[in-house]
């Protein structure tokens, strides 16, 4: 009997049992990641404080509890049920959400990049960085992601806007345009943002012929007006122009399709109308003497 109880029959049993043990714990252990992601992913896009997600892992657990689906159900380690790892599953996932927005960027016939810059509330210099691009031939916008800056001066946000260029391997030759808030740093004349980037895409490419990099959007209300204004104006042009080149170009193609749609011709005489107003009530308070019963007035 002492020799049966080790024969091969019954530890190849004991081996399968404790394999199929293993293997279940293992999956349980992936389900309960998979979840604690999905968990982590719901944090970031509603904009929750870290601080709570041990406190949101552990009510949707109790949820399951006198459920059927409790041995399906579970989010993981208790290892991984705090903010520091909440913060790491935000970063992988992030890392994996930019990689195919970046693909997608780099298809695009043509790009552009928008920032803006500000101090977070730990007074931290950081830069925002959108992308705009063509994606299934319709342009969109996307944010990339925010960059740590040393100052708010023109030199340090044009090397990190082309750092991340290069880092994320976008093609210089098909960046085409630069967005930015329309202050003097970004559009200055001779030593600007935008003036900057054009030396640097040119050298880029290994050629000091003209630039690629166009003109920037500048969000102020009275530039705001002033262009809803001018593209109201000039719309039967840039249609015929568009349709002109379209057979050859798909941005042409793409930009006819958009500016002959019902939504842009609707909401372009909507912000040219808004703006109208908006112009003369910042004019009128910028004057030395505001009257407020006048401002509101209008």
């Amino acid at each position: 009997m002492e020799e049966h109880k080790f024969a091969v029959g019954h530890v190849s049993k004991q081996q399968r049992d404790w394999q199929v043990a293993e293997e279940n714990s293992l999956l349980k252990e992936r389900a309960g990641l998979i979840n604690l992601f999905h968990k982590a992913y719901e944090v970031a896009k509603l904009n929750i404080p870290l601080w709570h997600f041990p406190d949101m892992c552990l009510s949707d657990e109790s949820l399951f509890l006198d459920d059927d689906l409790t041995t399906r159900f579970n989010l993981g380690a208790e290892a991984y049920r705090n903010r520091n790892a909440c913060r790491d599953f935000i970063r992988f996932l992030s890392g994996v959400l930019r990689e195919d927005l970046l693909t997608a960027v780099k298809a695009s016939p043509a790009y552009a990049l928008g920032v803006d810059e500000s101090n977070d509330v730990g007074n931290i210099e950081e830069m925002v960085i959108y992308a705009w691009f063509i994606l299934d031939g319709k342009p969109c916008t996307r944010f990339l992601g925010l960059v740590p800056i040393l100052d708010g001066g023109a030199e340090s946000i044009t090397q990190a806007i082309f750092d991340k260029v290069k880092a994320w391997e976008l093609p210089p030759s098909t960046f085409v345009a630069f967005g930015s808030d329309g202050c003097s740093v970004m559009t200055g004349a001779d030593n600007g943002v935008a003036v900057r980037l054009r030396r640097e895409i040119q050298l880029a490419l290994g050629f000091q012929g003209a630039t690629t990099v166009h003109s920037d959007v500048v969000t102020r209300w009275l530039s705001k007006g002033e262009s809803a204004e001018s593209i109201f104006k000039l719309l039967p042009a840039l249609e015929k122009e568009f349709r002109t080149q379209s057979k050859d170009c798909v941005i042409a193609a793409t930009l006819h399709k958009e500016v002959t749609s019902f939504t842009f011709l609707a909401t372009l005489a909507f912000h040219k109308d808004l703006f109208d107003k908006l112009n003369k009530l910042s004019v009128s308070l910028q004057k030395d003497t505001v009257d407020f019963e006048f401002a509101m007035g209008m």
